[in-house]
């Protein structure tokens, strides 16, 4: 059977379905061998990824999917090898975690003026509270009440370039700088934030 390795994957912490030890008994079954957790925004799966993986003999990278923007575009950056106890990481997860819910709740107020999806609204609202909301969630939310055929129709109906419940996330800018400035900046200099660390894998020992 082939080896597999797998460095990107989302469990239920974001915009997931399983639980990160569900994950890894789906991917020993596929004969993963080294996977990576990287949720979108948020490193809380890492510790049952981990403990999930080591009891399966899966080696094991910490990551995370880090959500960006640069030039008025949403960038979605995937780190690995993360330190997941680093404060100046979960600071800036925090803040845009933040910026997320904020995302969402804009999102339902945008499609509350269409009075068809008012059914949605009790899922919509509770979304505002998810740990680490997308837009993902809300698509679910509308197929499940019968607004949408599916997720991928939601996306399609409504959360599109264009539609009705489009949003733009308002994320920092890709390296921690304002708008356009792409420098790095000390942390402790007036209005600028701490640096996330630079993010790279290290294969720990070879993958046959």
């Amino acid at each position: 059977m082939e080896t597999l390795i797998d460095l990107h994957t989302h469990s239920l912490h974001s915009d997931g379905t399983l639980a990160p030890a569900e994950l890894v008994a789906r991917a020993a079954v596929r004969n993963v061998r080294v996977l990576a957790l990287t949720d979108h925004d948020t490193t809380a799966g890492l510790k049952e990824a981990r403990a999930a993986c080591a009891a399966a003999g899966i080696g094991f990278v910490t990551g995370v999917e880090v959500t960006a923007g640069w030039r008025g575009q949403e960038l979605h950056v995937v780190g690995l090898d993360v330190d997941p106890q680093s404060p100046a990481l979960q600071a800036h997860l925090a803040a845009i975690v933040a910026l997320r819910r904020a995302r969402v709740a804009a999102i339902r107020v945008k499609l509350l003026r269409y009075k068809k999806l008012a059914d949605a609204d009790s899922a919509l609202l509770e979304l505002e509270s998810h740990p680490v909301p997308t837009r993902t969630h809300v698509a679910r939310a509308l197929a499940q009440a019968g607004l949408a055929e599916s997720v991928q129709d939601a996306f399609d109906r409504y959360l599109g370039t264009r539609l009705p419940g489009l949003c733009g996330a308002g994320m920092a800018p890709a390296g921690g700088g304002h708008r356009g400035d792409s420098r790095r900046r000390r942390p402790g200099r007036a209005g600028a934030p701490a640096p996330v660390p630079a993010i790279g894998w290290r294969a720990s020992q070879p993958v046959r």
